[in-house]
């Protein structure tokens, strides 16, 4: 099989299926995985999402210490180191442990 190069993959393209506008740096599920939108998508149009990269996401629970390297998914508005029960969207991984009094953490997508 051969393949020819596209792009080096690191935004796509993405049609906003809702009826509502998607604000830039929104995380977007795609699939089992995340996008970040990277400029306003509005409803049925077409634009951007960064799918590579690091980016610093909310957690679910600012009391939950998620080491570095862990694993995490996105629930609701918040990324989890515990896979959330019949959902399986890998935000992706911990670049720099955050600990229990962070709101925040460093995940590289992609």
């Amino acid at each position: 099989m051969l393949a020819n190069f596209w792009h080096k993959g690191e935004s796509i393209d993405y049609n906003n299926p809702t009826n509502k506008v998607i604000p830039a740096n929104t995380v977007v599920a795609v699939g089992n995985r995340v996008g970040v939108a990277g400029t306003e998508i509005a409803p049925g149009a077409k634009g951007s999402l960064v799918v590579e990269g690091v980016f610093i996401l909310d957690k679910k629970t600012s009391s939950e210490e998620i080491e570095l390297g862990v694993e995490v998914y996105l629930d609701g508005e918040g990324v989890t180191a515990t896979k959330p029960e019949g959902s399986d969207i890998v935000a992706g991984w911990v670049v720099e442990s955050s600990t229990a009094t962070d709101t925040t953490v460093k995940v590289k997508i992609g």
